[in-house]
């Protein structure tokens, strides 16, 4: 459905919807319980009232609470595990050796812990440094790679369900030797 709202009509909507993120994020920050999926739809609502697509974290989080719901989303361990997966995937597939990641392992966790937002600062920026070196457009990647899990939505979540709760690995663990049991 599509309305029809003269200028002074659609600058109170966007009023109205600015009021209630700014709220929202407020009592966020307060540590307050907040839907998370609420404020990714309003932050997407706002970006399309700007004339402008929603960012790409707040489409991601709307993928997310579609796909797990927000206690998933939310669960820090899970999102952590997620995302050391995909960051060993991504240099493995350039060539990165497993003896090399675990001299990296072995560096980083002798060294004092870091905070958080500059750490995620040195994520982004490395990555584009690693994209641009091996010619990946990271833009194009990020787009393309949203919109094929979008399309295996199903999928993904029967995954989930097998996996192992509270296990850094994405499915049932293996025997230790390797071999499957009877």
């Amino acid at each position: 459905m599509i309305l029809e709202l003269n200028d002074d009509e659609a600058h109170e909507v966007e009023m109205a919807v600015l009021a209630q993120l700014n709220y929202l994020r407020h009592r966020r920050e307060r540590n307050c319980i907040v839907p998370g999926d609420r404020i990714a739809t309003l932050e997407a609502l706002n970006a399309r009232l700007q004339g402008r697509q929603a960012s790409f974290q707040a489409r991601v989080v709307g993928w997310l609470h579609a796909a797990f719901g927000e206690a998933v989303a939310k669960d820090r361990t899970e999102r952590n595990h997620r995302f050391l997966e995909e960051s060993l995937e991504l240099v493995q597939a350039l060539g990165c050796t497993r003896s090399e990641t675990m001299q990296l392992v072995d560096y980083v966790y002798d060294r004092p812990v870091g905070r958080p937002a500059q750490e995620v600062g040195g994520v982004s920026t490395t990555l584009a440094a690693l994209c641009n070196a091996n010619d990946i457009d990271m833009e194009a990647a990020r787009e393309a790679e949203l919109a094929r899990i979008w399309g295996k939505i199903d999928v993904i979540r029967r995954k989930q369900a097998a996996k192992p709760a509270h296990s850094p690995l994405p499915g049932p663990t293996p025997p230790p030797d390797g071999k499957e049991e009877a």
